[in-house]
């Protein structure tokens, strides 16, 4: 069983993201969905999709040749399957990320995490949630395996993903850089650097919890209409997905997400936003797969200086890879 239980719509970058690779899998497997606004997102898809509304409907879909569920976010409504003994219970989360959500003590309640790399094992050690060794399943980050990795070379003008994290539900794990600095920070690369293009592309959910997020991303899509260059933005009701804004990307500028660990892969070059102003040693000590990373500070008072590396002699190239093993 893949389950899914989340807010409204969020199958389309919690759920979707897995099918491709559940759907390689030899064992037969069946998507459970808890709330209706999930079926709509879902991406075209060979296994079946089964509502299940009710905690009946889970007790009677847990049919006998069930083994093992996977459970993608930590949802209130996964004790209705949780409960069932005899089923394995996996947590796969749908990122892996130095987002605080990423090492969340829920993930006790599951047999096994299965994670990205070993860099998620030390970050629940670090969060004091201690688990035996083999409570993990190191098994890497499928959705990334067909992305090229290296400098494009496409001989066209250096492209700019810019692609912020939502809100999120609590302002602990509110990492954006989108309402903080987003217009400023799009409207000096299309200044400073009109030969650049930029590819806006930001969470889906974004706007769900702070209106000035929705007005951040109006006031980038502006921006990019006044500005000649190709630039693109992709929305939600989009069918580019984020992993082929990746292979367009010569470098990406993001936030604290599962998007940078993904573009990681990439070794190109990774900008990582700091809205909260946190001094350089705090930063990478909090967040410490962004080691490899460049930090555009909040005020943008390092804008140039990190713009002219990532565009030029790329300082951070050598350390990109080792950090990549080990986060992914």
């Amino acid at each position: 069983i893949v389950y899914m239980s989340a807010d409204a719509g969020q199958s389309q970058y919690i759920l979707n993201q897995w099918v491709p690779t559940i759907e390689k899998l030899h064992q037969k497997a069946f998507i459970m969905v808890r709330e209706s606004s999930h079926l709509e997102p879902i991406r075209p898809t060979t296994l079946p999709v089964v509502y299940a509304p009710s905690t009946r409907h889970c007790e009677e879909l847990t049919r006998p040749s069930v083994r093992l569920a996977f459970y993608l976010a930590n949802a209130g409504k996964n004790v209705h399957l949780l409960r069932e003994a005899r089923l394995k219970h996996v947590f796969l989360n749908h990122g892996d990320s130095d987002k605080s959500t990423s090492a969340n003590p829920v993930a006790r309640v599951y047999d096994e995490v299965w994670v990205a790399g070993e860099a998620a094992v030390e970050r629940y050690e670090a969060a004091g949630i201690h688990m035996p060794r083999d409570h993990y399943a190191v098994v890497g980050r499928p959705q990334v395996e067909q992305l090229a990795v290296g400098p494009l070379n496409t001989g066209g003008p250096p492209t700019i993903l810019y692609a912020p994290t939502f809100e999120g539900y609590y302002e602990e794990s509110n990492y954006s850089s989108l309402e903080r600095m987003g217009p400023l920070l799009i409207g000096r690369i299309l200044t400073q650097y009109p030969h650049v293009r930029v590819i806006f592309k930001p969470h889906p959910a974004s706007g769900v919890q702070r209106p000035g997020m929705t007005e951040a991303r109006v006031a980038i899509i502006e921006q990019l209409g006044k500005h000649p260059g190709n630039h693109l933005y992709v929305g939600p009701e989009s069918e580019l997905t984020l992993y082929e804004c990746f292979d367009m990307a010569d470098a990406m500028i993001s936030d604290i997400s599962s998007v940078v660990t993904d573009f990681l892969y990439t070794e190109r070059p990774l900008v990582t936003s700091n809205p909260r102003r946190l001094s350089r040693d705090l930063f990478f000590h909090t967040f410490p797969t962004q080691r490899a990373s460049y930090v555009m500070e909040r005020s943008l008072e390092n804008f140039t200086e990190v713009m002219d590396d990532v565009l030029g002699p790329d300082t951070q190239r050598e350390q990109r890879p080792a950090v990549k093993k080990w986060g992914l």
